[in-house]
């Protein structure tokens, strides 16, 4: 069974001229263990397919269809069960860390909030816990990030305190919107082999959102692509890439190297 199934998914926004498509129709699902990588243009609906999905859409849009988590329809789920899944099941990593983080209190206490949120633990336990997260996700001085706020840290170690949260409960799923985007190509690159390992270690399902597919293709099992709030095309990422169908896909293709992409391939076909 898929973990997430989304089926026939539309988002509609209400606006003093009308109403306005924002999703037309989406269908994709990820099972257990799996990585997706949904890849597009800025403005083609990726972020927004995240949201409707956790139910933090704002108040003038509008989902019709399903969402189906572990079987379960949530898109019809009330307001206390969705705030129970948002976290704890499934886990969100936003492309600029250091404006996701709260800005007013230490990195440390947010993820000790979350953990005794979720997790029933005791502040000492939380307090550790976050303390193993941050060794985990290769910050070389945890009790410094513990105690900082998030202007504190350079964007790639606010990043990885941000995965770091993200896994703090320990979720099935992890939506990744962007989480290169902010950051020089060097550490891309490690974020990236990062979240690899991250889910190799803890098991679970990863749903990378991201303009590159260069970047992504390497590390995902499954490739979906969006335009204009529509999936237009979707298969495994050896069938992507070789043999895209979908004139936006290889638009997409044709402005990435042909070694690179071999040299992303081989690597892929590497690890498996």
């Amino acid at each position: 069974m898929d973990l997430l199934q989304i089926k026939a998914l539309s988002v509609t926004a209400r606006l003093p001229q009308g109403t306005f498509p924002v999703l037309n129709k989406i269908s994709l699902e990820i099972a257990t263990n799996e990585t997706l990588a949904l890849i597009g243009e800025s403005g083609s609906g990726k972020t927004m397919l995240a949201l409707a999905t956790l139910g933090l859409l704002p108040s003038n849009l509008t989902a019709r269809g399903e969402i189906q988590f572990l079987g379960k329809n949530i898109i019809a789920g009330a307001e206390n069960e969705l705030i129970n899944l948002r976290g704890r099941q499934i886990a969100m990593i936003f492309q600029n860390a250091k404006s996701a983080f709260n800005p007013t209190f230490r990195v440390g206490a947010q993820l000790v909030e979350v953990m005794q949120t979720h997790l029933q633990l005791s502040k000492q336990q939380a307090k550790r816990r976050a303390l193993e997260l941050f060794a985990e996700t290769d910050l070389s001085d945890p009790d410094t990030v513990y105690h900082a706020y998030p202007h504190q840290l350079s964007g790639g170690m606010a990043q990885r305190a941000m995965i770091a949260m993200g896994l703090s409960c320990s979720p099935k799923l992890v939506i990744a919107d962007e989480p290169t985007s902010a950051l020089d190509t060097t550490t891309q690159r490690q974020i990236i082999d990062l979240l690899q390992k991250m889910q190799k270690q803890h098991g679970f399902a990863l749903w990378v959102i991201s303009h590159d597919l260069a970047l992504v293709a390497e590390i995902a099992d499954r490739i979906a692509v969006m335009k204009d709030g529509r999936i237009v095309e979707s298969g495994t990422t050896t069938q992507i890439i070789n043999n895209p169908t979908h004139p936006y896909t290889q638009l997409l293709l044709g402005e990435i190297q042909p070694n690179l992409i071999n040299e992303h391939m081989q690597e892929v076909h590497e690890v498996y």
